[in-house]
């Protein structure tokens, strides 16, 4: 079959499909059903953003707002999601209830031998992560909480921010990368536009 035929379309969409929602369930399928999944999608020329939201614990309700991020993504849009859950739809940390893992983005800037070695970094690394992403200029590292962290209060918010600060120096993370509980991620499975 050749690259262009519908069938390995329709099949590598639905891989994408699969492995992304994997990546979400394992992410959050502990968390409160209840709390929001933010997915912003921001236009890189006007910076206009459209902002997404869905209960983590329907199914339906999280593949449908993925086909939306998906259009949108189609049309020019970055596409960016919370790694922390929102008690609220508000993107504010004060919004932010639950941190199910650490993240990192370590940027390599398109370097072969940079994104080498920052791989390798995060392999030497104790712990390990618990999921490493190909960012397509670096890498996306999640560090799996088990407990889940609730955050209750600013302090806790805060406790949350100062371990991502030293995660982020300790592993050569992106440096210009806002550290806190109200930080987006790419998407994984979208393209970077």
């Amino acid at each position: 079959m050749s690259h262009n035929d519908p069938t390995n379309k329709a099949a590598a969409q639905t891989r994408l499909a699969a492995s992304r929602e994997n990546f979400l369930t394992t992410l959050f399928g502990q968390a409160d059903p209840k709390l929001f999944l933010e997915l912003r999608c921001i236009h890189p020329e006007t910076e206009a953003a459209r902002v997404l939201w869905t209960p983590s614990g329907n199914p339906q309700r999280v593949a449908a707002t993925l086909r939306q991020a998906d259009a949108l993504n189609k049309s020019g849009h970055g596409v960016f999601f919370a790694p922390c859950l929102r008690d609220q739809k508000k993107g504010s940390a004060e919004a932010a209830a639950l941190v199910p893992a650490l993240w990192v983005d370590i940027d390599c800037d398109d370097d072969p031998q940079l994104r080498s070695s920052a791989l390798e970094k995060l392999h030497d690394f104790d712990p390990k992560p618990s999921i490493i992403l190909d960012s397509g200029g670096g890498w996306h590292s999640y560090w799996l909480l088990n407990p889940l962290v609730e955050l209750h209060d600013d302090a806790a918010r805060q406790q949350i921010a100062h371990v991502l600060h030293g995660l982020f120096a300790t592993v050569d993370g992106d440096p210009e990368y806002a550290k806190s509980v109200a930080s987006l991620m790419r998407l994984p499975d979208t393209v970077n536009t």
